[in-house]
């Protein structure tokens, strides 16, 4: 059913943002206690954790999305009779925690936070005027007055903060107030209450205040509905757009709900009784177990050790290569170039997510395909997506999707997933995309220098920025360029590595050290000959008079081109670059050199080529050369040269 939140239910589940001082350790046994017109039941959590109340009939229930929280139940009716509360239980599952409340009267039902780290659900007689002090012994952990003016803090930032929040949420649509039913009649005054105690004793929890009698009643109504951002988003969006019809070749949404591939409980507690049905009778391996077995390893992100139990294994399992995929995109591999993560076609939800983080297919097709693929990342365990969040934005931010990518990485952290370096490349990467260059310059200089797995994906990121961007190069970046290239052999990032520092070298005006580590390259990686040969001729074609490379030393520069002519194509795709260096060589005062280097350009007749021939020509005090070149051209270019 819908949740229905009073107010101060509402309060409590925005206030869950707030960050108040630290809590005591979540979970833990659950307390209760009985009072004349109410009964308490307490949490320990801490401020910062998420927690939604539902109510129906007989039952509330309070969950925690994408936490598992150890809530024990033991000894919970040895206080209070089996009246109001007739049943406490707590489940935690692989998308979150849930602690189910049995209520057998006409009560009303409210949940508060308190003392800055429990969490009290109240379970009150209809007729109480007001909710009386708690007498569940909580274990006293500081010096009273220590504890008071800490909470006494807490509670003024915190309601400050949730009246600027509530406020601000009822502007954003995410708390909607509604008028439903018929006007009530005035109420009589409603008395003041009384007051509530300044300094909470060790051996109670503080009660939440009454509230105004308009707002008591709004427990009875639909008055206040609360949901996040997402769920509000994901709704409307799930209401505009149907999902798109999925090609044939694409696989059912059951076959990837990787969630339900646990039992919810800790990974060492599901293996041992898994792997010992792996081997069955008469050492016949046993298919089934194998693949719940795998599946489970994929579950918690160990994508190698279920690689490893698929390959040791020749029997027949469903789905191998499946998760074969999905244990090389988990481990951030490349998938097999045939497996059913390696598709082009738009698959939608789960499905295209793989597909997406895998790097099989396009990480955006269209916005209404991210649409599912992202409702389908959201729905991942926290864990999961914590593991393939930051290789899922840094695919969108390497196709350009910027806002997608931005979506991906709030989506990841928006449960409390730990900080990672990964995280932190994502978030420098997306600062960069952003227009805040400084900002990510910073980011990526700190990870390049330490000692993560990421440091040089974070060179790599910091070397491109600082090329695109024309910011001055780091004094460090050449030697840093080179020692991981060197510690990148064999790695797919050698190739990066090494065009970065070619295109580093020539934006130092270091051509000819440039073309050197051009001419290795393409020595050391022949399947890259003709990239890097591009790289070094564009690098020559780009210098130009003003530059250091040619001021310094027009020979050198002569030298260096002339050197370079090699790497130059020889058909036509090469004649605009050839066309650029021998123009720079007549710049200079070489135009013998610019005429050889156009000469195989000229044996095609390229025009534009045969109007630099006889620029060259009339350099060298030849007008006769200079008109036979020009021969049989037309255009306000050719008649300048004419008239020279």
């Amino acid at each position: 059913m819908r949740r229905r939140w009073g107010a101060l239910a509402a309060l409590a589940a925005l206030g869950a943002l707030v960050t108040l001082p630290a809590a005591a350790q979540e979970g833990g046994p659950i307390r209760t206690g009985e009072h004349d017109d109410f009964t308490r039941v307490v949490l320990v959590i801490e401020p910062t954790t998420e927690w939604s109340l539902e109510t129906g009939p007989g039952e509330a229930r309070i969950f925690f999305p994408g936490r598992r929280l150890d809530f024990g139940t033991d000894g919970v009716f040895a206080r209070i009779p089996r009246t109001r509360v007739t049943a406490i239980s707590a489940e935690a599952g692989s998308n979150g925690t849930r602690v189910a409340v049995g209520v057998g009267c006409d009560c009303r039902i409210s949940a508060s936070f308190v003392g800055a780290r429990y969490l009290a659900l109240d379970v009150s007689d209809r007729d109480a005027a007001r909710t009386a002090a708690d007498s569940v012994p909580v274990p006293p952990a500081e010096d009273p007055e220590v504890r008071d003016r800490r909470e006494t803090r807490a509670v003024a930032s915190a309601e400050a903060a949730l009246s600027e929040q509530i406020a601000r949420a009822a502007d954003q649509g995410i708390v909607r107030l509604a008028l439903q039913g018929p006007p009530a009649p005035a109420a009589a005054p409603t008395p003041a209450p009384a007051p509530r105690p300044a300094t909470p004793t060790a051996e109670t929890l503080p009660a939440p205040l009454p509230a105004p009698e308009a707002l008591a009643d709004l427990a009875g109504l639909d008055q206040i509905a609360a949901i996040t951002v997402f769920d509000r988003d994901s709704a409307s969006l799930a209401r505009q757009r149907p999902a798109p019809p999925a090609p044939p070749v694409c696989l059912d949404e059951a076959a990837l709900d990787v969630g339900a591939w646990s039992n919810g409980q800790p990974l060492h507690a599901q293996t041992p009784l898994l792997m010992r049905r792996v081997v069955g009778e008469f050492d016949r391996p046993d298919p089934v177990a194998l693949r719940d077995l795998a599946r489970l390893y994929l579950r918690f992100g160990f994508g190698a050790e279920a690689e490893s139990l698929l390959a040791g294994f020749d029997t027949e399992i469903d789905d191998r290569a499946l998760l074969a995929d999905l244990g090389r995109t988990v481990e951030g591999r490349p998938v097999a170039p045939d497996g059913p993560l390696a598709r082009t076609e738009p698959c939608p939800g789960r499905h295209g997510l793989w597909l997406a983080a895998g790097g099989g297919a396009a990480a955006f097709h269209d916005a209404e395909h991210f649409a599912t693929v992202h409702s389908a990342f959201a729905d991942l365990p926290v864990d999961l997506r914590a593991l393939l969040g930051p290789q899922l934005a840094a695919r969108l931010l390497d196709a350009g999707r910027r806002a997608e990518a931005r979506l991906i990485q709030v989506t990841t952290i928006r449960a409390g997933a730990a900080p990672t370096v990964e995280l932190a490349l994502v978030e420098a990467r997306l600062a960069a995309a952003e227009g805040r260059p400084t900002e990510a310059v910073a980011a990526l200089r700190a990870l390049a220098e330490s000692n993560a797995h990421t440091a040089t994906d974070a060179l790599i990121a910091l070397a491109r920025l600082a090329l695109d961007q024309g910011l001055p190069l780091p004094d460090r970046l050449i030697t840093d360029l080179r020692g991981a290239a060197l510690a990148q052999r064999s790695d797919p990032r050698e190739v990066d590595l090494r065009l970065l520092l070619v295109e580093t070298l020539a934006a130092r005006a270091a051509l000819p050290e440039a073309l050197a580590e051009v001419r290795a390259a393409r020595a050391d990686l022949p399947a890259e000959r003709a990239r890097f040969a591009r790289l070094g001729v564009a690098a020559l074609a780009a210098a130009g008079p003003e530059s250091p490379a040619i001021s310094a030393s027009a020979s050198a520069y002569a030298e260096t081109a002339i050197g370079a002519s090699d790497l130059i194509l020889r058909g036509p795709a090469g004649d605009m670059p050839r066309r650029a260096i021998a123009d720079r060589l007549v710049e200079i005062g070489l135009p013998n050199a610019a005429l050889a280097l156009l000469r195989p350009a000229l044996l095609r007749a390229d025009p534009d080529s045969r109007r630099l021939a006889a620029r060259s020509e009339l350099a060298l005090g030849r007008p006769d050369a200079a008109l036979a070149a020009l021969r049989g051209l037309a255009g306000p270019a050719t008649a300048r040269l004419r008239a020279a």
